[in-house]
């Protein structure tokens, strides 16, 4: 059965996060990725409440799981890990000049156009930024900002593997797996083609998953720039739990 208790306090809790004005000089690395995911997050938010009651939202929702547990890992590492590599936060905000280095060199490949200009500066910031992408050769960088961690090992750092399952099941749906089809595609006796998704179960699960990651998102940067929401959001938190009785592995800081 569809929990219309789900969509409202999504909405409630959108309402909060559209109220917040942040205020942020750019120079924090840690800062800044809160804040890129934050607003990600709210956009995803309103883009899930739109599609409904599309089993699409699951689309959104599975890029939701994978922005919260990023920003969660990375915050993990300043509050409870002590570690000499560069900071989490750093790698996901300057890896972008290994991928522009890596775009000049497809260009070049390519005999494409690069100015003298481009190219030298691509390649200044792209020596200066290096260093912390380094695999252990030293001679090329790692292919992406998490320096060799998978996604299902970010999971599990963040105590997330009950989420995790839940992110393999959306991934099946993006990804046109026959698992996802099997409990939805039949065959008549006619031999007419059936299809019937279970909608209301599956938008009941996007709007617990998108309300979670906004949830947490909004109070890592309630802590990060102190914004003085948390009595906001357990009071919608409250609400949530009291009208749609529904059981939750999460509980508010």
């Amino acid at each position: 059965m569809y929990k219309p208790e789900l969509e409202t306090a999504c909405n409630e809790l959108l309402k909060i996060a559209s109220s917040i004005k942040i205020k942020f000089d750019g120079s924090d690395d840690l800062q800044f990725m809160t804040l890129c995911f934050f607003q990600k997050q709210v956009d995803h938010m309103r883009s899930t409440l739109t599609l409904l009651p599309s089993p699409d939202t699951q689309l959104i929702v599975r890029s939701m799981l994978e922005g919260l547990v990023y920003l969660l890992w990375a915050i993990k590492e300043t509050t409870e890990e002590q570690t000499k590599e560069t900071p989490r936060a750093t790698r996901w905000r300057y890896y972008v000049y290994v991928e522009d280095k890596e775009t000049l060199r497809k260009k070049m490949a390519n005999d494409e156009y690069v100015s003298g200009e481009e190219r030298l500066k691509v390649e200044q910031d792209f020596e200066v930024n290096k260093e912390p992408f380094l695999t252990k050769s030293k001679m090329k960088c790692h292919s992406n900002w998490k320096n060799g961690k998978n996604l299902a090992e970010i999971f599990k750092e963040v105590s997330g593997d009950d989420l995790y399952a839940l992110y393999s099941v959306l991934s099946d749906y993006h990804h046109f797996g026959a698992k996802n089809f099997a409990s939805q595609a039949s065959f008549r006796p006619d031999n007419k083609f059936e299809f019937d998704p279970n909608l209301d179960a599956i938008v009941n699960t996007s709007l617990s998953l998108a309300f979670q990651c906004l949830y947490q998102t909004l109070e890592q940067a309630d802590f990060i720039f102190e914004l003085g929401i948390s009595k906001d959001l357990k009071a919608v938190y409250s609400y949530l739990l009291k009208e749609c009785k529904i059981p939750t592995s999460y509980s508010p800081t």
